[in-house]
């Protein structure tokens, strides 16, 4: 595929993710007497950021498996969130009201198994290069493969589909009174089978970490604490569920653990982007960050003005206008965004780019010194010190021409 419409491909797809969570936003406020908003909002933005990250990765690199995978999943994902929320608002909220409800839960009750399995298990064991650690890693995806295509036949097919609701489960319009056992199965001693996988998959990581050498090392390190978060959070749940605690997933602190868990994966992508260069699109991650809390920062700006000058306008004139309230943040906003956009980018580069923020200062102090300095001996000395420092060459020689 070319770069160009791999690009396009990547950025459609993560257009589709958007709007499928906010379809999934809305059914959340719609269906909010018998859901958990929170997890709905919390666990988009995870969606939303990974899905990012992996159609950075795809549009830049698009021979490399690893953006396309992070991005196939989280399109999943979403038509899980999505779909789930229609099916409740169709089965529940308003009986009836839309068409399609019970497929749409069957479809949601079946395919979250291949994407928590695939993201604990395939991201993993081909972080970041793309490719298994070595051959002898082939049987770990096949059996993980072969796992999770069979889980997700079994609960395709059992008899009842739970929703993520308080409603109970429904009636599987295809589903088959045999494969209730394996069912149970599938949620027991399968639920311990795949985190055998996800352990694997880790084990892999160390072993990549071993073989690895430089740079690669250090993506591994942010790599491997994160998706180590990870698992740590859902084996954890597992364990309880298993011990007979349930639904600890689902309460509050369980949520929050979740969200934070799944966030630390593009969190920690993003270090690596930034820190160590990798997949060759930190300038993009770097204009994202310096203009995303731009944008931020501006709009609390404009939204404190508005407030506030209103506020005190009113207070004054004792009418209801705010127009002089908005053209005074207007020119405020416009005012602070050139200082804004320095200090922020001074703070990403002197955090992320640390090396290229040190060689600007010094070349910028060398700049002031050659302005004064008159004596060729000491500018020729500080010359080959300030090319040391920033070009850090084996060896600096300097020939002057004299004529």
């Amino acid at each position: 595929m070319k770069d160009r419409s791999a690009a396009w491909v990547a950025w459609t797809l993560w257009g589709a993710v958007a709007c499928l969570l906010a379809m999934a936003g809305v059914f959340a406020a719609l269906n909010a007497s018998l859901t958990e908003p929170l997890s709905y909002i919390l666990f988009s933005v995870d969606f939303l950021a990974v899905a990012f990250i992996g159609a950075l990765v795809a549009a830049r690199q698009p021979a490399n498996p690893i953006g396309w995978l992070l991005l196939g999943i989280m399109v999943v994902m979403s038509v899980v969130f999505a779909g789930d929320g229609y099916a409740v608002y169709g089965l529940y909220t308003r009986p009836g009201s839309l068409p399609g409800s019970l497929w749409a839960a069957w479809a949601s009750g079946w395919l979250w198994v291949i994407v928590i399995g695939s993201f604990l298990t395939f991201v993993p064991l081909l972080f970041p290069t793309g490719r298994l650690p070595s051959p002898r890693w082939r049987l770990l995806g096949w059996l993980t493969g072969a796992f999770l295509a069979s889980a997700a036949c079994v609960l395709a097919l059992r008899p009842q589909i739970d929703l993520e609701a308080r409603v109970g489960a429904v009636r599987n319009p295809i589903g088959i009174d045999p494969m209730a056992d394996l069912a149970r199965w599938v949620d027991g001693p399968g639920a311990a089978l795949s985190s055998v996988f996800s352990l694997a998959a880790l084990i892999s990581l160390v072993v990549r970490f071993r073989q690895g050498s430089g740079e690669e090392r250090q993506q591994i390190k942010w790599f491997g604490l994160a998706i180590g978060l990870m698992v740590a959070y859902f084996q954890t749940v597992t364990l309880l569920e298993l011990t007979g605690l349930p639904n600890v997933g689902s309460s509050v602190p369980g949520v929050i653990a979740a969200f934070l868990a799944i966030l630390s994966i593009p969190v920690a992508i993003a270090i690596a982007i930034l820190k160590h260069r990798l997949y060759d699109i930190d300038l993009i991650i770097n204009r994202t960050l310096v203009y995303g809390a731009l944008t931020v920062l501006l709009a609390l700006v404009y939204v404190a003005g508005v407030l506030g000058i209103g506020g005190v306008a009113r207070a004054l004139t004792a009418s209801g206008s705010n127009s002089v309230a908005v053209a005074a943040s207007t020119l405020i906003v416009a005012a602070v965004f050139r200082p804004a956009r320095a200090r922020i980018q001074g703070f990403i580069d002197r955090r992320f780019y640390r090396r290229k923020y040190d060689a600007s200062k010094t070349l910028e102090t060398f700049s002031t010194k050659l302005r004064d300095e008159v004596d060729l001996d000491a500018l020729t000395a500080e010359l080959v010190a300030v090319t040391s420092d920033v070009m850090r060459p084996r060896h600096v020689s300097l020939w002057l021409r004299q004529g």
